[in-house]
């Protein structure tokens, strides 16, 4: 029987410090890595050998889809899609009222948690949705929806390599999320052909002006999940047995799942870029170090 109160502590400390945990000798059933996911939530609201700040920092302000491909899935062991916490302390979002075409925004990651970056579609809805014992659809959910934003994810392990269950330690390990940032929302989404919306992505060393914008290393769009579609992948989510006691809350944001696959971010390579067409180009800057306990912007 796995020490879910142990699991969790191991993997806030190691996401808190930059350290990396050794991976788990049991496999963890998948009902079982959420309920670390659920305990590292309570630890990090609760153990007063945090920082004060840490609560806050640790509030869901969403959900994030990951192997939403058959390929992930069949490397990771699972027969399907897995959600993980977003969090109001690694995650920030565009202003609406901002003039700037290209939006750029620096953050402090680990990458000794073996970083890399995904383009995805986020979705946020504008009313309260729990499932009521019928599958939702996506006819069901088209009048809920607010708006969809680009969104660029940062994903990576606070546990050590190894062999064992790759999928549920994933799950468990927050989803695997670092960093999550969405651009500005776009409110007119249903003028959109959500199966097909282009998408690319890259890194480079530095992006000053907009001319610098590096060529793309993968190309995607918005279709590309066993979904077809973002709002199937919000479908997904709502019908998932772990929410349909709590839904989803207006506001909160739902983070759909990579449509270009994940590119590795290296020393020296900290800035990602990512045209999203009609939606608008996200630009990130992340800065960190291989060292244990050291952070850089």
């Amino acid at each position: 029987m796995p020490d879910i109160e142990k699991i969790a502590k191991e993997i806030v400390l190691a996401n808190v410090n930059g350290e990396l945990i050794p991976a788990l000798s049991d496999s963890l059933s998948v009902a079982d890595a959420y309920a670390v996911q659920n305990a590292c939530i309570t630890f990090a609201q609760t153990y007063e050998g945090l920082p004060q700040y840490m609560p806050k920092l640790y509030k869901r302000v969403g959900y994030k889809i990951g192997a939403t491909s058959k390929e992930t899935q069949d490397y990771l062991g699972l027969d399907e899609p897995f959600h993980g916490p977003i969090f109001s302390g690694s995650s920030a979002i565009d202003r609406e009222d901002d003039d700037q075409e290209i939006m750029g925004t620096s953050f402090a990651i680990y990458l000794q948690h073996k970083t890399r970056v995904e383009a995805e579609f986020v979705v946020s809805l504008k009313n309260d949705l729990v499932w009521k014992g019928r599958d939702f659809s996506i006819e069901d959910i088209l009048d809920h929806i607010e708006w969809i934003a680009p969104g660029l994810e940062f994903v990576g392990s606070r546990f050590e390599s190894g062999t064992g269950s790759p999928g549920t330690s994933v799950i468990a390990d927050l989803g695997a999320n670092q960093y999550m940032l969405v651009g500005r929302p776009y409110r007119d989404w249903n003028s959109l052909d959500l199966t097909q919306l282009p998408v690319s992505l890259g890194v480079a060393k530095e992006i000053r002006y907009e001319h610098q914008w590096p060529e793309p290393v993968v190309h995607g769009h918005s279709g590309m999940s066993v979904f077809g579609n973002p709002l199937g992948a919000v479908c997904w989510l709502l019908n998932h047995e772990t929410l349909r006691d709590t839904g989803i809350k207006a506001g909160e944001w739902i983070s759909c799942g990579t449509c270009t696959g994940a590119l590795p971010l290296k020393e020296g390579l900290y800035t990602t870029a990512a045209d999203f067409g009609i939606l608008g180009k996200k630009l990130a800057e992340a800065g960190g170090l291989h060292l244990k306990h050291q952070r850089v912007t």
